[in-house]
C-alpha cells in the first residue's frame, strides 16, 4: 500500500522467533481460560462475545509476559492494543477467518492498521495480526499464524509451526462431581479388590 512501513518478511521473522513461543502460550491459554470459565454459557454466546472473551484472557496473559520481558511494551491507541517489539513490529492478537484475515469493525483506524499506514505514538512500524482458528465447535484452536495484512487481503503469512516448538494443548470438559470414581485401594494386609463408587 502507498505510504506504508514495512521491512521484509524474513526480518519479521526474525524478530517474532524469541517471543512466538510465548504468544503461542498466551493464546492457548487464553482460550482455555475461556473454556474453563466461560464455555458451560457458550450456547447464549454469539461468535463475536466468544471471540471477545478469548481476546479478553489472551490479553490478560500477555500483560504479564510484557511485564517480564523488558524488549516488549504494550501500546493502546484508542482501544486498540498492540505488543511493540522494538521499533519496528506492532503485534495485535486477534481471531482469523478461513483466508487468515482479521475480523473487525470496520473503522478509521482498523482500515489504517490493515492498510499499513498506522502510527503508534507517531511512529510506523509493521502490523502484525498474531491470529489463531478455532474448529466448528469451538473445542479448540486449530492453528497459529503471524500474518502482515494487505488492505483485504494479507501481503504474508507465517504459521508458528515455521517459528516456534508447538505444544500440545489440552481441551477442558468439566466433569460433574457425581460422575467422579474414586477408587479405594486396600490397606495393608487385606485381600480386598479395588472398590469403585460414585461420589
Amino acid at each position: 500500500m502507498r505510504d506504508s512501513y514495512t521491512i521484509s518478511k524474513e526480518e519479521a521473522r526474525e524478530l517474532l522467533i524469541p517471543f512466538a513461543q510465548s504468544f503461542y502460550e498466551a493464546i492457548t491459554g487464553g482460550f482455555q481460560d475461556y473454556k474453563i470459565n466461560d464455555s458451560p454459557r457458550g450456547h447464549i454466546h454469539n461468535k463475536t462475545v466468544k471471540s471477545n472473551l478469548v481476546r479478553s484472557y489472551v490479553i490478560d496473559r500477555l500483560k504479564k509476559i510484557v511485564i517480564e520481558n523488558p524488549n516488549l511494551r504494550l501500546i493502546e491507541k484508542q482501544r486498540m492494543l498492540v505488543v511493540a517489539i522494538g521499533d519496528k513490529l506492532r503485534v495485535r492478537f486477534k481471531k482469523l477467518d478461513k483466508k487468515y484475515r482479521s475480523q473487525n469493525v470496520r473503522t478509521k483506524q482498523a482500515k489504517e492498521f490493515r492498510n499499513r499506514t498506522i502510527t503508534f505514538n507517531g511512529q510506523k512500524a509493521l502490523p502484525v495480526d498474531a491470529g489463531w482458528r478455532v474448529d466448528q465447535l469451538y473445542n479448540e484452536i486449530s492453528d497459529v499464524h503471524f500474518v502482515c495484512p494487505d488492505g483485504v487481503g494479507n501481503l504474508w503469512r507465517i504459521p508458528l509451526t515455521d517459528l516456534a516448538a508447538q505444544k500440545s494443548q489440552a481441551v477442558f470438559f468439566p466433569v460433574p462431581e457425581d460422575e467422579i470414581i474414586q477408587i479405594v485401594t486396600p490397606k495393608h494386609g487385606k485381600e480386598s479388590g479395588n472398590r469403585k463408587k460414585t461420589g
